[in-house]
Parts: structure tokens; sequence; C-alpha cells
């Protein structure tokens, strides 16, 4: 998006994370009886760790993989991987050790010519130091090690480094704080982080409120934000941003079009919040009686209340059922209840719904699937997820493959992975 328009963009460059070496084609043949620990989608891919350690992938990933029988890749055989996932032309991960690794390292301003040093051979990053978890933005990338400290790298333009100026860089180098960091997240041009005091720290671009710090002004040092409050997680997107406090009060700010908050607000003050999750224009956020609250665009129906109407306020879905997780797309959500069974609601161009169709509906309902399922995970215009038994299973748009079910063929149901893969969450 320009600033509001171009959000895709972003949402195809910005979710997240971690690892590669080298490449090798496989057949659904060799996912017989594997389990999987780590299952998670982006724009249009789908990346996984089997309980092995191994590291799996299909889907779409720029000048990456040459494979047309749209089947899983084993990436980087011969190492074992706790953490992994990617943007639309990013690698990153972490393996058992801590040892984190780039497949494709991120362009920086001054590598962005003919003798760019992007490649497909993995690079071993901050060699000597071992890390716990990584955050990647639209262009630069932030990784916490095993002590609390923060690495940070990439490039520079608003000062989402942190280091005082905006020149960009291509190594990890380490953002001193005075305390560990145990949160982190990654904007688009901006960086958002949690000491272990629940201290919340923001640093970067800032033109449309998004470090919360009450003015429109560019940040290259970190700035505290409301000091009073102690935090426990974060979320950031392109120009918005939440958090859930020690007390599970659910936080926002910045610009979620055409809504600004300039200081982080509480929202849903009558309720404990459990768990986020922000699309390309709505937000959901789930509470511990299980209840989900969705706010922001509406154009698809996506906040699931049986209209187009934006609404800016919070609002609880009527479900009627208790859910245990939730996660948005692109413009649709899919979440679990405690019956094991899958929600939709939203956009359904591609049958992101799974009802085995792609009318348009505005309210949420549950796909035709003979299945528990424990997790999901979506793209921006499908989504996956696996049941009780270990299956995957995907739906909707499948134009790179990232179904995993050998063929681009969209699908508007729920249906099983061609792999036979088991998954365990």
């Amino acid at each position: 998006m320009n600033k509001h328009l171009h959000l895709q963009d972003f949402r195809e460059k910005i979710l997240f994370l971690l690892l590669s070496l080298s490449v090798i084609n496989i057949q659904a043949q060799d996912f017989k009886s594997q389990k999987f620990t780590m299952v998670s989608a982006d724009n249009n891919s789908t990346t996984a760790i089997d309980q092995m350690g191994n590291l799996w992938f299909w889907g779409n990933f720029i000048d990456f993989t040459t494979t047309t029988d749209y089947l899983p890749i084993h990436l980087m055989p011969g190492i074992k991987y706790k953490a992994a996932a990617k943007n639309m032309d990013l690698f990153l991960a972490i393996d058992l050790q801590g040892n984190l690794w780039s497949l494709k390292p991120l362009l920086t301003d001054q590598v962005q010519s003919n003798d760019s040093t992007s490649t497909q051979e993995p690079v071993h990053l901050a060699e000597g130091i071992l890390f716990d978890q990584v955050s990647v933005g639209s262009n630069h990338s932030m990784a916490v090690d095993i002590d609390g400290n923060l690495w940070i790298w990439g490039r520079n333009s608003h000062g989402q480094l942190g280091n005082g100026t905006t020149k960009s860089q291509e190594q990890p180098f380490q953002l001193v704080f005075s305390q560990p960091i145990k949160a982190i997240a990654a904007g688009s041009n901006y960086s958002l982080a949690i000491d272990a005091s629940g201290q919340l720290w923001a640093w970067g671009a800032n033109d449309i409120f998004q470090l919360g710090d009450g003015t429109k002004h560019e940040r290259n040092k970190p700035v505290l934000i409301m000091p009073k409050i102690k935090f426990k997680s974060i979320a950031a997107s392109e120009d918005y941003s939440m958090a859930i406090d020690e007390t599970d009060k659910l936080w926002n700010w910045g610009t979620f079009y055409p809504i600004e908050e300039k200081l982080p607000v509480q929202i849903i003050n009558e309720k404990k919040i459990k768990t986020m999750s922000i699309g390309w224009g709505h937000a959901l956020a789930l509470d511990f009686d299980g209840a989900i609250w969705a706010w922001g665009g509406n154009g698809y129906g996506e906040l699931g209340n049986k209209t187009t109407i934006r609404c800016d306020t919070p609002t609880i879905i009527d479900l009627k059922a208790k859910m245990i997780s939730i996660e948005t797309g692109g413009y649709h959500s899919v979440a679990i209840d405690t019956d094991g069974q899958i929600w939709t609601w939203g956009n359904n161009e591609y049958g992101q719904l799974g009802q085995g169709h792609t009318s348009t509906t505005y309210n949420a309902v549950k796909p035709d699937c003979n299945a528990r399922f424990s997790s999901i995970a979506c793209g921006s215009y499908f989504s996956l997820a696996l049941d009780e038994q270990g299956q995957l299973w995907g739906w909707s748009d499948n134009y790179s493959g990232q179904l995993g079910n050998g063929d681009k063929l969209n699908r508007d149901y729920p249906t099983k992975a061609k792999t036979d893969v088991k998954f365990t969450k």
C-alpha cells in the first residue's frame, strides 16, 4: 500500500523469519510417518519443521526453488532446527544449538546492485552467538540471543536499527539495553521490544504514530513507551501495533486507517485478553472466556458480524461457541473452538471460508470437515490447519502450490495435504 492501499505489498514482505542451507527435491512418499512440530504460512508459501528437526518448504520463494511438482522440498539437510519462517524473499532459521542462519541475506541499500550478495548458500550470522528468537520486518531483522541481548540488521532508512544513524547494516550488531530483552516485533521500518522488567521500547519510522510516543518524529534510537505499564507481548504490522500488558489488558496504537492513535490506548477494558492477531485491515483478540473480538475494515465481512460496515470499536463475534485459537489472513479469519471445530469468516474469493464454493457470506461458518483440529495458520489468501491426528489440511488459494497437494489448483474446502505427513502442532 501507499500508506493505506498497499498493505498487501507490505504483508507479503513482512511475515516472519528464520533459515536454510542447501536444497533438495523430495517426493511425497519421503514424508511417510513423519511428525511435525511447527507449521507456518505467509503470503503464498508454507514452512514446517518435523520432529527430527528437518526443515521443509513448499509454495513460492522468489529466486529460490525451481521445482515444478509443487511438493515439499527439504532445506539444509544435515542441520536440525527449532524455529523457522520466511517473508517474501528472506529465510532465517535457528538450529537446535541456537545458531542463526540465513539462506538469502536481506539486501541493504548498499547491495541493491549488480554485485548483490543475495545467494542460495546458507550464511551463518553472528557466529559464536546462540539465539532464542527472531523477527523479520519488511526490510530489517531482529534477533534475541540466549542471554537476552538484542541483535539487529538490515536497512535503516528510518532509523529502525536504533543505533542513532540511518546507515544500513549487512551484519547483525548488538543494540544495547540496560536489561535483557524478552519480546520483539519488527514492523514496516520500525521496531518494538519489551525488556525483562516489562518496559516497552520503540524506534524507527513514525510518520503515522507507529511508535506510540505521541509524536510523528522519526526515532533512530529506542524510546520508552508508557513507562508506568508493564507489557508481556507485542505485535506489529505496517502502521499498527498491539500489546498485552502483565494484567492481560490489550493496548493498541498507530494507524488503522482512518483511525489514528498517537499513544497506546487500552481497548476491551472489561476483559482479559489471551492473544491477538492483525490482518491487512482488521484485527482480532481472543479473551480468556473464549470470546473473539473484532474491529477495523469489514468490506469482505472480515469482522464476522453479518455486515460489511466498518467498526472501529472491538465487538464480540456471535459464534455461539468458545474459541481457543485465532488467526487472521489478508481479509479473512479462522478460529478453532473447544470442540476442535474450525470457524471461518471474511473474504471468500478463493474459497477462504472452506464451504465448497466462493459465494459471499458475511457471517462466521463452519467448514464441513470430519476432523478435530488443534492449530491453524493463515497466509494472505489461504489457510492451514492441523488435526488432532497430526494431519495437515489446507484450502483456498493454491497458485504457488502452498497447500502441498502437488498441483496449483485452488481448493474451496479443507483438503488433506498429499504428503501423508503427521504433525504435532
